[in-house]
């Protein structure tokens, strides 16, 4: 039962969206939706899965960080 720490705005920046895929899954006792989003941003250090993006009203979890080209861009899953 630890409070969780409010979100902090790291950074506001433009992205390319993509929804990639979705899946349902059977849980007891209800089916859950699971959905697949990758956002590219323009490189910036200090990105890591343990942070949120905003997309409009959703918070999203960042799974992963990928880095594409030599400090170019980043891809968030």
């Amino acid at each position: 039962g630890q409070p969780r720490p409010a979100p902090v705005v790291i950074a506001e920046c433009w992205a390319e969206w993509q929804q990639v895929g979705g899946q349902e899954v059977a849980s007891v006792p209800d089916r859950v939706a699971i959905v697949t989003d990758t956002f590219r941003i323009r490189y910036r250090p200090g990105v890591a899965p343990q942070m949120r993006v905003q997309h409009g009203e959703r918070q999203l979890e960042i799974v992963a960080v990928t880095e594409i080209g030599r400090r170019t861009w980043l891809l968030l899953k």
